[in-house]
């Protein structure tokens, strides 16, 4: 079997120290230099930015309802309930949560974080599945048309999204 001839080495590590006078830059594109002079190319990919998103995870909700959010007239606390059950949720929609730990979350009472709930009901955003447990309305918490909201669609089924179809005051439900 023929032995491979050893590749050259790209520059001296004695010229690399005096190199340091001449600046590194110089001296990384002279050793390049070198590579594409053997024969060999250079491929330089820029470093990617990394895509932040302080949960791990991309939501996006439905732009209609997004954009007349104002026409709900929500309390401050109602909103901030609607977002911390949103940022609860699991992958099917549902925020375990109690009311306690909420009140003391917002600093509010108790009843407050309860009436916010109501009105949070009221609207579809939210309903109750079981004591602590609330589904959000997958037409509010995913990305429209995603596999998560088409998942939880189905798991939810037609008949319980009717009855919890979110009307957007003056403009009507969203199937209009």
């Amino acid at each position: 079997m023929p032995q491979r001839a050893a590749r050259p080495a790209i520059g001296d590590p004695r010229q690399w120290r005096s190199d340091r006078r001449k600046g590194v830059a110089e001296s990384i594109f002279q050793q390049l230099d070198e590579v594409v002079e053997r024969g060999g190319f250079v491929h330089v990919d820029r470093p990617l930015k990394p895509y932040l998103m302080w949960s791990g995870s991309h939501v996006s909700y439905d732009r209609v309802l997004q954009q007349n959010m104002w026409r709900f007239n929500l309390r401050p606390l109602e909103r901030a309930v609607l977002d911390q059950m949103c940022a609860e949720a699991d992958d099917q929609g549902i925020a375990e949560v109690k009311q306690v730990e909420l009140a003391q979350h917002f600093g509010r009472s108790q009843a407050s974080v309860s009436n916010a709930i109501k009105t949070l009901c009221g609207h579809h955003f939210v309903w109750k599945v079981r004591r602590g447990a609330y589904q959000v309305n997958p037409t509010y918490s995913f990305a429209f048309g995603s596999s998560k909201q088409r998942a939880a669609l189905q798991r939810i089924g037609m008949e319980t999204m009717k009855e919890h179809e979110i009307v957007i005051p003056g403009l009507g439900g969203g199937g209009q």
